[in-house]
């Protein structure tokens, strides 16, 4: 329980209509909750293994959860994990209603670590740095 896994690798862009054609991108944001990058994991030869997790049917089966630390999404156990068991991550109701999967509300307690421990930079403290 909590390994961290990542972080998330594949091509930055900031293109939301990219982003929702790849399904393997996933949203970056700011303190205030505003979108500013991607990160696609479309293309195998610029991503990583964790492209491969896939979305969980039931809840109970998730043993995943995506977060965000200093710009990058890391996915964290939410238990522990037997050898040779799959990884699943819950990645939105939005996704889930594509696929046509039943979506059940992720855990609050995993929402609140995620919004009191693991914010990103602002937009204005990422503009600074590449300059």
């Amino acid at each position: 329980k909590n390994t961290f896994f990542g972080p998330y690798t594949g091509e930055r862009h900031r293109s939301a209509e990219r982003a929702d054609q790849s399904g393997y991108a996933w949203v970056i944001e700011d303190d205030a909750g505003n979108i500013y990058d991607y990160v696609d994991a479309s293309d195998p030869h610029r991503s990583n293994w964790l492209r491969y997790v896939n979305s969980p049917i039931r809840k109970e089966d998730e043993n995943l959860t995506a977060i965000q630390f200093n710009g990058e999404v890391y996915y964290r156990t939410l238990r522990n994990i037997k050898a040779g068991e799959e990884l699943f991550v819950h990645y939105g109701d939005e996704y889930a209603r594509e696929l046509a999967i039943h979506s059940f509300d992720n855990s609050i307690e995993n929402q609140t670590i995620v919004q009191s421990l693991l914010s990103p930079p602002s937009i204005a403290s990422l503009q600074t740095e590449q300059l």
